[in-house]
């Protein structure tokens, strides 16, 4: 997740000397434009996916929390 999360903030860092670039040569030049939104998608997608697996770590670890504390409520009515 830290790696993503560099990538992500690395894409940001290099879309803006291409929208820099393009808006100096008077937005003639449509590649850097295009390269250049296209890492800023990118690093919102990596940042996505980091919360999306945040979110899904913190769900696995309440259900195992909820499965464990069952089962010690299961096993004290047995005894």
């Amino acid at each position: 997740m830290r790696r993503r999360k560099i990538i992500a903030i690395a894409s940001f860092l290099g879309a803006i000397p291409l929208l820099v670039w393009d808006w100096r040569t008077g937005s003639y030049l449509i590649l850097p434009t295009v390269v250049g939104i296209n890492l800023i998608v990118f690093g919102l997608r990596l940042l996505y996916w980091n919360t999306a697996r945040n979110d899904r770590l913190q769900e696995q670890s309440h259900r195992l929390e909820s499965h464990r504390r069952r089962e010690a409520e299961s096993n004290g009515k047995l005894e």
